[in-house]
């Protein structure tokens, strides 16, 4: 099997300048934990989870509001890893369990550019059933 045959495509991303509080609404609002986060061109940098973002909400109130005025970019850890829509699905779950995300972009092997995002809720909605 394929990681673009469980993967979500056309995932909701956000860009290097966009806030950190416009990113912590856009996962709230979507119910998502990840955001790719691509540049002008449409190609992959990073991804941001909610485990980057939510320690911001935990501390001073004063600090709290300067924090949630930075950028994404601002924030940023590390160069996202990413997998292609043909990898098979257990080398994309190795992937994740050996850089320890819950997810991994999914991005076209030609162009680079993000096509989907493949999730640990993907891999367990496969592998359990949505009703799980």
């Amino acid at each position: 099997m394929q990681v673009a045959q469980l993967m979500t495509p056309s995932p909701k991303f956000v860009s290097p300048e966009t806030p950190v509080r416009e990113a912590l609404a856009t996962l709230d609002e979507f119910d998502i934990r990840h955001l790719p986060v691509i540049d002008a061109s449409g190609m992959l940098l990073s991804i941001v989870s909610d485990r980057d973002l939510r320690p911001v909400m935990d501390l001073d109130a004063d600090l709290t509001e300067r924090l949630l005025g930075l950028s994404v970019g601002d924030v940023l850890r590390r160069l996202a890893m990413a997998v292609q829509p043909e990898t098979a699905v257990a080398e994309a779950a190795r992937v994740m369990i050996d850089e320890r995300v819950g997810a991994v972009p999914v991005v076209d092997e030609d162009s680079g550019a993000l096509v989907g995002i493949l999730s640990y809720v993907d891999l367990l909605e496969h592998a359990f059933g949505s009703e799980a």
